[in-house]
Parts: C-alpha cells; sequence; structure tokens
C-alpha cells in the first residue's frame, strides 16, 4: 500500500488488490492484470492520458471518497501538480509491487520502465525549453511583425497621384 497527499494535506491510501481491480474494470473497463493488452497498450495509455492515470487513481480510491463524502470531481480539484504527482508516483510504485508479487516479472519490469521513461521524457522536454533562446524569438517576432505591418501599410496607402486634389 502506497501513502500520498492531497492539495489540502489529506492523506491518501493506494492499494491494489483483486478487489479494487476489479472494481477498476467495472467502472473504467480498464483491466491492470493486463497492462500490455490493447492498441495501444493499457500501461502507455496511462503514462500518456493524464486524465484516464486521474480517473483510475480515483476508482481505486473510491471507498476512501465515500468515507468522506466526497466525489469523484471533488478528490480531482484536489490534485494539484504536486500532488497529482504524488498520487502518480503511488500508483506506479504500487503497480510495479502489486505486478511481482503476482509473478508477473515482465509487466512488473514494464511499469518499472514506464516510469524511467516518464521522468526522462519530462527531464529532456525541460531542457529542450531551457534551449530556447528567447531574445532570438523575440527578435524574430519582431521582424515579421514589421514586415506584416509594412505590407499592410503599402496595400493601403493611397496612390500619391490621389493624395493631391486636382487644380
Amino acid at each position: 500500500m502506497r501513502k500520498f497527499e492531497d492539495s489540502k494535506k489529506e492523506s491518501w491510501e493506494l492499494a491494489l488488490t483483486f478487489g479494487s481491480i476489479k472494481r477498476l474494470k467495472g467502472l473504467l473497463e480498464v483491466d491492470l492484470l493486463d497492462l500490455l493488452g490493447g492498441d495501444p497498450p493499457l500501461l502507455t495509455r496511462l503514462g500518456t492520458e493524464v486524465t484516464l492515470l486521474v480517473d483510475v487513481i480515483c476508482a481505486l480510491v473510491r471507498p476512501q471518497l465515500a468515507a468522506r463524502e466526497l466525489s469523484d470531481e471533488d478528490f480531482a480539484e484536489r490534485l494539484d501538480g504536486v500532488a497529482g504527482k504524488a498520487a502518480m508516483e503511488a500508483f506506479y510504485a504500487e503497480l510495479a509491487d502489486f505486478t511481482r508479487n503476482l509473478g508477473q516479472t515482465a509487466q512488473a519490469r514494464a511499469v518499472e520502465r514506464q516510469t524511467e521513461v516518464l521522468v526522462k521524457e519530462m527531464v529532456l522536454r525541460t531542457e529542450m525549453v531551457e534551449r530556447v533562446d528567447l531574445d532570438a524569438l523575440v527578435e524574430k517576432g519582431r521582424m515579421e511583425m514589421e514586415e506584416e505591418l509594412t505590407g499592410i501599410m503599402s496595400t493601403s496607402a493611397p496612390d500619391s497621384s490621389e493624395s493631391i486634389p486636382p487644380p
């Protein structure tokens, strides 16, 4: 079982059991026992469709939601960036442990690799953003804007003969 805190500093327990997996399958038609199935595979979808992953986490904590008289939407509102990341990390760690303990070492390793890929992708994207030359982008935008304005001004300006009134 893993724990994480929401943005209101309330603690949540995330536990994968056959009961929670069955509940998840009934609610969302998501089968955590078939992570590598589907096109794209469920594990890939969980890593790329954040709202699906949040729905999965909501379904897994549903008994706690009922006890606290909260809806899925109330819970999701409590998942800001920090809490959402903590919930996702707890989910992946719990999923890796569950599949490993079940003897599905290939799926457990796939979950671990998925987590590694997500972390590396985040680092790569951050590095790419840091490499952007903001001054060059601003200058390019300024030059494009000047060209556009020059084009507008030259097509809308009256001919020089029209600007001089006849005698």
